[in-house]
Formats: structure tokens, sequence, C-alpha cells
């Protein structure tokens, strides 16, 4: 409940006293977000014990905000009429963003940066941190949107347990064991950069040596954090003790990416939002015997798929790596061709 004097407070019905709530409007949580975007960039970091304490604290708050905002406007359970325009409104309005707006702003700073090769800081970078800014709001505003109208799916509490195991073991293959995003991230860094949701970062629009920066995070894990929260809803299972677990786990994640010395360059997020939503609900997972062997074969089903496409990506990365080799192979004998001719007129002319 908002009290008279605009603060978030609810009843202890145990008790009968009021304790500090979160909010619970998903708008104030994209607020929070915005202000944390366009602000922290122009925040200095002077020295590496801030720095480390900032990326901390910074990576935990960033993680409540957007569990929280997930949770939030799942819970509104919007009827399909509603919501299709909401993730249309969205899309349209990060594709705009995306492809029209940002280029347009960082052809200038780009240009800047080819004669000077100085950074642009200060009010010289506000219009692309304003962008940005919007930007990582719309995409996340699209994935938890999308995720909650493909929610409507499953329909019921034991389709749950399965999704996130799934899930979880299509991520782990799909980062760690050399599967399509790993590919992905090492073959078309550029093209996966189109669909990471940027994180808030401290310091880069200012001349300190140190910066805070949360890891970009894969659309995919915000599209299933929607789906998650919108089926705990729809079937009132603990979305509370949910959000209580999704939260650590997911801030451990990051931060263990964040330092370098860990060694960590990236981890599948969605082992961590499957583990969070999944723990806290184990007693509705009731299966019988058919529905156990149903499941298996569900699974043996996702393994093969789940082959086939690493076969069809690694193919076509494979063929792509080999136009590209043939192309600088090419450049490399007209080069070599190129002095071998030169060479030969040279010593025609005896220079």
């Amino acid at each position: 409940m908002v009290d008279s004097q605009g603060t978030f407070a609810s009843t202890n019905p145990q008790t009968g006293g009021r304790r500090l709530a979160l909010p619970e409007a998903p708008w104030l949580w994209l607020v929070i977000l915005f202000i944390l975007n366009l602000a922290l960039p122009f925040v200095p970091v002077p020295n590496l014990t801030l720095a480390i304490v900032g990326t901390i604290v910074l990576t935990i708050l960033y993680v409540i905000i957007v569990v929280q905002f997930a949770a939030q406007v799942t819970r509104l359970q919007l009827p399909l009429g509603k919501l299709m325009p909401l993730f249309i409104a969205s899309l349209a309005l990060w594709a705009v963003l995306e492809w029209v707006v940002q280029p347009t702003v960082i052809k200038p700073l780009a240009t800047a940066y080819h004669h000077t090769h100085v950074h642009a800081t200060g009010l010289q970078r506000f219009p692309l941190t304003l962008t940005e800014a919007f930007t990582g709001l719309a995409l996340l505003c699209t994935a938890v949107l999308g995720g909650s109208l493909i929610s409507r799916i499953i329909t019921t509490p034991n389709m749950l347990g399965p999704v996130c195991a799934i899930i979880a073991m299509i991520d782990v293959w799909g980062v760690l064991l050399g599967g399509i995003v790993s590919k992905l991230m090492s073959k078309a860094p550029q093209a996966v950069s189109h669909g990471m949701v940027k994180g808030p970062a401290a310091g880069i629009a200012t001349a300190s040596h140190y910066s805070i920066a949360v890891p970009d995070i894969g659309v995919g894990d915000y599209l299933f954090l929607g789906l998650l929260f919108a089926v705990l809803h729809a079937h009132e299972m603990n979305w509370r003790d949910a959000i209580k677990w999704t939260v650590p786990l997911m801030a451990l994640a990051l931060l263990a990416i964040e330092f370098p010395f860990l060694g960590v360059q990236a981890l599948p997020g969605l082992l961590f939002i499957g583990l969070g939503v999944a723990i806290p609900n184990l007693k509705h997972f009731q299966y019988t015997r058919e529905e156990k062997f149903a499941l298996l074969y569900a699974g043996i089903f996702v393994v093969i798929l789940t082959g086939a496409l690493y076969v069809g990506m690694s193919k076509i990365v494979f063929e792509q790596d080999m136009k590209h080799k043939t192309v600088k192979t090419r450049q490399a004998a007209y080069t070599e061709n190129g002095v071998t001719s030169m060479l030969r007129l040279n010593r025609s002319l005896n220079l």
C-alpha cells in the first residue's frame, strides 16, 4: 500500500505493525533503472577500493531492479488485448533506437575519436548515454513482455519444472560447451551485441582511471525471466521466494564474471534463473509415472534437436570462416604478387 505521505508500506498481519516494502508499480523500477543508466556514467571512480565496492553494490542493485520489474509487470497479468500492443510498441521503439537513432548519435563521436583518439566525456557523451539508456529499457521491456506472452502455453504448474531444467541445460551447452551462443559470441560479437541489454556503468563518461560496468546480459535471459514469473503468478505459485532465490544467484553469477582474477568470461544466466524459480516451488512439481516417461521422451527430443542445431550452426560458422580465410588468402596473394612484380621491375631497371 502507499501511505498518505507517498511512502511504500505494508501491514504485518501478526504484529499489526508496519514495515517498509519495495514498490510494486513496474514503471517505478524502470524509472530507477533509467536514472542509474543516465547518471552513473558521469560519476567519477577515483580509486580501486571504490571501484571494487561499487561493482558489488551496483551489481546487486541492478539485479534487484530487473528481477523486481519482471516480477511486478507479470504480476499485473495483463490480458492479451493489452499485452500484445505493449509488446509491439516496445519492440518497435527498440528497433528505431537501435538501428536508427544510435548510429546517428555515434557517428560524430566516432569521427571525433578518429581524429583525436580521445574518448568523448562529459556533455559530449550525454546524447549517447541518453540513447543507450532508452534503448536498454526498451529491449528489457520487449523481452519481459515477450516472455509473458509465451508463458500462456504453460497451462499447469507441473510444466514449469521441465521448462526450468531444459532452458538451463540448453544455456549451459550454448554458453560453456561450444554451443550456438558461444560460437556467435566468438565469431559475430557485433551481431550478438544487438541482443544484449547493457547494464549500468559508472565513470565511463569521465576522465577517471577506473570505471564500473555491470556485464551485458542477453535478451534471452530476460525473456525467460518474464516467462517464468508470469507462470508463477498465473498458477499462484511462490513468486516472492523465487525473487529471494533468483536475486542472489544472478548477482553471484555476474560478480564472478566482473572480477578478472576468477578467470570466468561467461556464465549461463538461465541456469541461475531456473534454479532461483524452481527451488522454492519444488512442492508444485508432482508427476505420475506416465508423465515422467513423457518428460524423459521430451528431454531426449530436446537433446536431439539441440544436437541438430549445433551441427547446423557449426556448418554455417565453418563456411563463414572459410570464406573469410579465402578472402584473406587472396588479399595476401595479391599483395605478394604486387611486391614480387615490383621487385622484378626494380631489378630490370637496375634500381
